[in-house]
Protein backbone atom coordinates (compact mmCIF):
# COMPACT_ATOMS: atom_id res chain seq x y z
CA UNK A 1 0.00 0.00 0.00
CA UNK A 2 1.30 3.45 -0.92
CA UNK A 3 2.40 5.61 1.98
CA UNK A 4 0.02 8.48 2.81
CA UNK A 5 2.08 11.57 3.58
CA UNK A 6 1.08 14.42 5.87
CA UNK A 7 1.37 18.15 5.27
CA UNK A 8 3.90 20.08 7.31
CA UNK A 9 4.18 23.86 7.54
CA UNK A 10 7.87 23.62 6.62
CA UNK A 11 6.74 23.28 2.98
CA UNK A 12 5.72 26.94 3.04
CA UNK A 13 9.37 27.88 2.55
CA UNK A 14 9.21 26.18 -0.86
CA UNK A 15 6.18 28.25 -1.85
CA UNK A 16 3.37 25.77 -1.12
CA UNK A 17 0.17 25.77 0.90
CA UNK A 18 -1.98 22.90 2.11
CA UNK A 19 -4.62 21.48 -0.25
CA UNK A 20 -6.99 18.66 0.73
CA UNK A 21 -8.23 16.32 -2.02
CA UNK A 22 -10.54 13.43 -1.14
CA UNK A 23 -9.52 13.77 2.50
CA UNK A 24 -5.80 13.42 1.70
CA UNK A 25 -3.19 16.14 2.21
CA UNK A 26 -1.68 17.60 -0.97
CA UNK A 27 0.43 20.68 -1.74
CA UNK A 28 -0.64 23.63 -3.90
CA UNK A 29 1.91 26.04 -5.35
CA UNK A 30 1.37 29.65 -4.30
CA UNK A 31 2.86 30.92 -7.55
CA UNK A 32 1.10 28.86 -10.24
CA UNK A 33 -1.73 27.10 -8.30
CA UNK A 34 -0.53 23.65 -9.41
CA UNK A 35 -1.67 20.93 -7.00
CA UNK A 36 0.84 18.14 -6.41
CA UNK A 37 -0.32 14.63 -5.50
CA UNK A 38 0.12 13.19 -2.01
CA UNK A 39 2.97 11.03 -3.30
CA UNK A 40 4.90 14.23 -4.06
CA UNK A 41 4.41 15.62 -0.56
CA UNK A 42 8.07 15.61 0.45
CA UNK A 43 10.80 18.28 0.48
CA UNK A 44 12.71 16.91 -2.53
CA UNK A 45 9.60 17.03 -4.73
CA UNK A 46 8.27 20.44 -3.75
CA UNK A 47 11.71 22.04 -3.85
CA UNK A 48 12.31 20.50 -7.28
CA UNK A 49 9.10 22.10 -8.54
CA UNK A 50 10.14 25.49 -7.22
CA UNK A 51 13.69 25.24 -8.61
CA UNK A 52 12.57 24.15 -12.09
CA UNK A 53 9.33 26.10 -12.57
CA UNK A 54 9.98 29.17 -10.40
CA UNK A 55 13.77 29.56 -10.14
CA UNK A 56 13.34 33.29 -9.51
CA UNK A 57 11.57 32.43 -6.23
CA UNK A 58 14.52 30.64 -4.61
CA UNK A 59 15.48 33.70 -2.59
CA UNK A 60 11.99 34.46 -1.24
CA UNK A 61 12.11 34.70 2.55
CA UNK A 62 9.80 32.68 4.79
CA UNK A 63 7.99 35.79 6.11
CA UNK A 64 6.97 36.89 2.62
CA UNK A 65 5.80 33.39 1.72
CA UNK A 66 3.85 33.06 4.96
CA UNK A 67 2.12 36.38 4.26
CA UNK A 68 1.30 35.28 0.72
CA UNK A 69 -0.06 31.98 2.04
CA UNK A 70 -2.28 33.78 4.54
CA UNK A 71 -3.67 36.01 1.80
CA UNK A 72 -4.15 33.01 -0.48
CA UNK A 73 -5.98 30.95 2.14
CA UNK A 74 -7.95 33.53 4.10
CA UNK A 75 -8.44 36.89 2.46
CA UNK A 76 -9.74 35.62 -0.89
CA UNK A 77 -7.78 38.11 -2.99
CA UNK A 78 -7.16 35.62 -5.79
CA UNK A 79 -10.81 35.22 -6.88
CA UNK A 80 -10.29 38.44 -8.83
CA UNK A 81 -7.97 36.44 -11.08
CA UNK A 82 -10.11 33.30 -11.27
CA UNK A 83 -8.73 31.41 -8.23
CA UNK A 84 -10.71 30.36 -5.16
CA UNK A 85 -9.59 28.71 -1.92
CA UNK A 86 -10.45 25.01 -1.83
CA UNK A 87 -13.04 25.57 0.93
CA UNK A 88 -15.21 27.56 -1.47
CA UNK A 89 -18.07 25.42 -2.88
CA UNK A 90 -17.97 27.64 -5.98
CA UNK A 91 -14.60 26.18 -6.97
CA UNK A 92 -15.77 22.59 -6.72
CA UNK A 93 -18.97 23.45 -8.60
CA UNK A 94 -16.95 24.99 -11.42
CA UNK A 95 -14.77 21.89 -11.72
CA UNK A 96 -17.81 19.59 -11.60
CA UNK A 97 -19.43 21.43 -14.52
CA UNK A 98 -16.18 21.43 -16.50
CA UNK A 99 -15.79 17.68 -15.91
CA UNK A 100 -19.27 16.94 -17.21
CA UNK A 101 -18.85 19.21 -20.23
CA UNK A 102 -15.68 17.45 -21.36
CA UNK A 103 -17.18 14.04 -20.56
CA UNK A 104 -20.16 14.79 -22.83
CA UNK A 105 -17.87 16.38 -25.46
CA UNK A 106 -19.79 19.65 -25.45
CA UNK A 107 -18.37 23.10 -26.38
CA UNK A 108 -16.95 25.10 -23.47
CA UNK A 109 -19.36 27.99 -24.12
CA UNK A 110 -22.36 25.86 -23.15
CA UNK A 111 -21.63 26.51 -19.46
CA UNK A 112 -21.97 30.29 -19.70
CA UNK A 113 -24.69 30.38 -22.33
CA UNK A 114 -26.96 27.55 -21.16
CA UNK A 115 -26.02 25.77 -17.92
CA UNK A 116 -25.49 28.80 -15.68
CA UNK A 117 -28.59 30.77 -16.80
CA UNK A 118 -30.77 27.67 -16.42
CA UNK A 119 -29.31 26.88 -13.01
CA UNK A 120 -29.78 30.44 -11.78
CA UNK A 121 -33.43 30.47 -12.89
CA UNK A 122 -34.22 27.07 -11.34
CA UNK A 123 -32.60 27.99 -8.04
CA UNK A 124 -34.36 31.36 -7.94
CA UNK A 125 -37.77 29.74 -8.54
CA UNK A 126 -37.28 26.74 -6.24
CA UNK A 127 -35.24 28.24 -3.38
CA UNK A 128 -35.21 32.02 -3.69
CA UNK A 129 -33.19 35.04 -4.84
CA UNK A 130 -30.58 34.67 -2.10
CA UNK A 131 -29.63 31.23 -3.38
CA UNK A 132 -29.37 32.65 -6.89
CA UNK A 133 -26.70 35.07 -5.68
CA UNK A 134 -24.58 32.13 -4.52
CA UNK A 135 -24.94 30.40 -7.89
CA UNK A 136 -23.76 33.58 -9.60
CA UNK A 137 -20.42 33.21 -7.76
CA UNK A 138 -19.62 30.07 -9.76
CA UNK A 139 -17.26 31.03 -12.58
CA UNK A 140 -18.29 29.27 -15.80
CA UNK A 141 -16.82 31.45 -18.54
CA UNK A 142 -15.29 29.90 -21.63
CA UNK A 143 -11.74 30.62 -20.45
CA UNK A 144 -12.47 29.28 -16.96
CA UNK A 145 -13.88 26.00 -18.27
CA UNK A 146 -10.86 25.62 -20.53
CA UNK A 147 -8.53 26.25 -17.59
CA UNK A 148 -10.41 23.80 -15.36
CA UNK A 149 -10.16 21.06 -18.00
CA UNK A 150 -6.43 21.73 -18.49
CA UNK A 151 -5.90 21.61 -14.71
CA UNK A 152 -7.72 18.28 -14.35
CA UNK A 153 -5.86 16.75 -17.29
CA UNK A 154 -2.49 17.90 -15.94
CA UNK A 155 -3.34 16.62 -12.47
CA UNK A 156 -4.30 13.17 -13.79
CA UNK A 157 -1.09 13.06 -15.81
CA UNK A 158 0.99 13.98 -12.74
CA UNK A 159 -0.69 11.27 -10.67
CA UNK A 160 -0.02 8.62 -13.31
CA UNK A 161 3.63 9.69 -13.63
CA UNK A 162 4.01 9.49 -9.84
CA UNK A 163 2.51 6.00 -9.83
CA UNK A 164 4.85 4.90 -12.62
CA UNK A 165 7.85 6.17 -10.65
CA UNK A 166 6.70 4.27 -7.56
CA UNK A 167 6.07 1.02 -9.47
CA UNK A 168 8.31 -1.85 -8.33
CA UNK A 169 8.34 -3.17 -11.91
CA UNK A 170 9.35 -1.48 -15.13
CA UNK A 171 6.44 0.16 -16.95
CA UNK A 172 5.50 -0.82 -20.49
CA UNK A 173 4.33 1.63 -23.14
CA UNK A 174 1.85 0.98 -25.94
CA UNK A 175 1.56 3.43 -28.83
CA UNK A 176 -1.25 3.75 -31.34
CA UNK A 177 -2.19 6.15 -34.12
CA UNK A 178 -5.59 7.71 -34.61
CA UNK A 179 -7.21 10.75 -36.24
CA UNK A 180 -9.29 13.51 -34.70
CA UNK A 181 -12.36 15.31 -36.06
CA UNK A 182 -10.08 17.58 -38.12
CA UNK A 183 -8.49 14.47 -39.69
CA UNK A 184 -5.13 15.25 -38.09
CA UNK A 185 -2.98 12.30 -37.02
CA UNK A 186 -2.68 11.79 -33.27
CA UNK A 187 -0.21 9.64 -31.36
CA UNK A 188 -1.89 7.94 -28.39
CA UNK A 189 0.14 6.39 -25.59
CA UNK A 190 -0.97 3.96 -22.88
CA UNK A 191 1.14 2.91 -19.90
CA UNK A 192 0.95 -0.36 -17.98
CA UNK A 193 2.60 -0.55 -14.58
CA UNK A 194 2.36 -2.15 -11.14
CA UNK A 195 0.47 -0.51 -8.27
CA UNK A 196 -0.15 -2.13 -4.89
CA UNK A 197 0.61 -5.59 -6.26
CA UNK A 198 -1.74 -5.28 -9.25
CA UNK A 199 -1.16 -4.36 -12.88
CA UNK A 200 -2.77 -1.09 -13.93
CA UNK A 201 -3.24 0.36 -17.40
CA UNK A 202 -3.86 4.07 -17.95
CA UNK A 203 -4.06 6.53 -20.82
CA UNK A 204 -0.83 8.56 -20.73
CA UNK A 205 -0.92 11.23 -23.45
CA UNK A 206 -2.13 12.19 -26.91
CA UNK A 207 0.02 14.39 -29.17
CA UNK A 208 -0.35 15.55 -32.76
CA UNK A 209 1.91 13.76 -35.22
CA UNK A 210 3.91 15.77 -37.78
CA UNK A 211 3.49 15.34 -41.52
CA UNK A 212 6.08 12.57 -41.47
CA UNK A 213 5.50 9.57 -39.21
CA UNK A 214 8.80 7.73 -39.07
CA UNK A 215 9.96 5.83 -36.01
CA UNK A 216 12.34 8.71 -35.32
CA UNK A 217 9.46 11.22 -35.23
CA UNK A 218 7.42 9.02 -32.90
CA UNK A 219 10.37 8.54 -30.55
CA UNK A 220 10.97 12.29 -30.47
CA UNK A 221 7.38 12.90 -29.30
CA UNK A 222 7.66 10.24 -26.59
CA UNK A 223 11.04 11.56 -25.43
CA UNK A 224 9.66 15.10 -25.32
CA UNK A 225 6.75 14.02 -23.10
CA UNK A 226 8.95 12.25 -20.57
CA UNK A 227 11.46 15.08 -20.59
CA UNK A 228 8.71 17.55 -19.62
Amino acid sequence: MSKVRKWTDSYVKFGFTKFIRDGVDCAQCLHCSVVMANASLRPSKVSNHRDKVHPQRKDDNIDALSTKRARYDCEATLPKFGFWPEEKPALQSSYEVAYRIVKCKKPHTIAEKLIKPCTEKMVELMIGPEAKKKIQQVSLSNDTIRRRIDDMAADVCRQICCEIKQSTLQASLQLDESTDTALESQLIAFARYEKEGKMKEEFLFCNTLPTTMTAKDVKAIVDSFFFK
